[in-house]
């Protein structure tokens, strides 16, 4: 009898089983009819539909989500090649939320700055790549699925102008944006021989890599050493100028200018800065900071000294070979194969290098005093004095110049006129 009512119950089941299916797919198509249809937008926003080449201007990227999430990795593919647009880092600016149609959209945007190399028309049309997480409403429950997708953004074309060439300053070195530029002499109350330092720093939004220094021009009432780059940072470039007012009569420098292409204005910019004032005192030369030689001359007259000799060459020589005896008896050591080896290459390793000694304390300068001068800061008469420099007394020439030169005895120097050393090495 129970197995009968087992069997029947089975029958009935079997019967409503596939009216159950179907019945729980026709509930949730109607819960997901209910639900808005998912779509996702994406395009460039610009202020500058028409920039100059090398300006830099704003991008925002905005991806407009309804209906569905976005994952936060995203890809983009297809910018313009570096060599026609340049793109800063994105960043990631605050989430925007607004109800359009009874329905919810998430606006993520994306904050970039974008420089067109030449000139011409460029279009933005990039593909995103994206994971959508979306949230379905069933018959069960919500649930959560994710899968990748390309999302096509709105094309936006720029024409990018060429920086205009009528009324280019001769001085524009390739800068442009909206700068600001300064410039400050230290110090102002010098001596004659006298380090003085022309500071230039300019900063700003926009283009600065080819930002070069206000120059100065030639006079022969200073010695001028080329500007150097002290400070490159984002917005900020500062340069140096070491300047010797070589006589009292260097008591002004005419004024400096930076020349940079205002994009906005759609000119080109000229800010100044001067003249520049000095005002001379008495001083000792104690109280000077050392003279800086020009490095690139220094090092070409040095070598054209040391190669007049061969004491230098064989100082070389002995001291590389103390030092490679010195190790082999040190790896013969350690290794133990023979602690009467190793003591041998160690104490002639020392006895070359004491020989290397003796070389390099006879090395005497190569030039002589032709007469007494008094050594002086730089090449100026009305330069302050070092230091006096004797007849007979044995010198270096460091340093040439108009005339003049940097006689050096090792301990003392300084400028004196070139008629006063004796050129031939004895």
């Amino acid at each position: 009898m129970a197995g009968r009512t087992t069997s029947r119950g089975n029958r009935i089941a079997r019967l409503f089983a596939p009216c159950l299916a179907a019945a729980v797919c026709v509930l949730a198509a109607a819960v997901e009819a209910q639900q808005p249809a998912a779509s996702v937008q994406a395009a460039f926003q610009s202020a500058r539909l028409n920039p100059f080449r090398d300006e830099v201007f704003e991008l925002i990227l905005e991806i407009a989500a309804a209906g569905i999430d976005i994952g936060q990795d995203i890809g983009v593919r297809g910018l313009p090649p570096p060599d026609r647009l340049v793109f800063s880092q994105f960043e990631e600016l605050p989430t925007q939320r607004e109800m359009r149609d009874n329905v919810l959209v998430s606006k993520r945007r994306f904050r970039s700055t974008a420089r067109a190399t030449t000139s011409g028309s460029i279009t933005l049309s990039p593909v995103l790549e994206l994971k959508f997480v979306s949230r379905r409403r069933t018959f069960f429950g919500n649930m959560m699925e994710e899968r990748a997708g390309d999302v096509p953004v709105t094309p936006l074309s720029f024409n990018v102008r060429e920086l205009p060439d009528g009324d280019r300053p001769p001085d524009f070195s390739g800068t442009v944006g909206n700068f600001r530029y300064s410039a400050v002499l230290s110090p102002s109350s010098v001596a004659t021989g006298e380090l003085v330092t022309l500071r230039h720093t300019v900063q700003g939004t926009g283009y600065l890599a080819r930002a070069a220094a206000p120059t100065l021009p030639p006079s022969p009432l200073f010695r001028m050493y080329t500007p150097k780059m002290v400070k490159d940072e984002a917005g900020v470039r500062s340069f140096e100028q070491i300047l010797i007012p070589l006589s009292t009569n260097a008591s002004a420098l005419p004024a400096t200018g930076f020349t940079f292409f205002d994009p906005v204005a759609e000119r080109y910019v000229t800010a100044l800065q001067g003249p520049y004032r000095l005002q001379f005192h008495k001083a000792s030369a104690a109280r000077f900071e050392a003279y800086k030689p020009d490095t690139s001359v220094v090092s070409v007259v040095v070598q054209q000294t040391m190669a007049k000799g061969t004491v230098f060459q064989l100082r070389i020589i002995l001291a590389t070979v103390a030092v490679l005896l010195f190790l082999a008896g040190m790896a013969t050591f350690i290794l133990r194969r023979g602690p009467a080896q190793a003591t041998m290459l160690v104490a002639a390793a020392l006895l070359i290098a004491g020989a290397s000694w003796l070389a390099g304390s006879r090395t005497s300068p190569p030039f002589t005093m032709a007469s007494d001068a008094p050594a002086r800061l730089c090449p100026a008469e009305t330069a302050e004095q070092t230091c006096p420099l004797k007849a007979a007394e044995r010198v270096w020439i460091r340093e040439e110049h108009a005339g003049w030169v940097y006689a050096s005895t090792g301990s003392r120097g300084g400028w004196v006129r070139e008629t006063a050393v004796r050129r031939q090495a004895e």
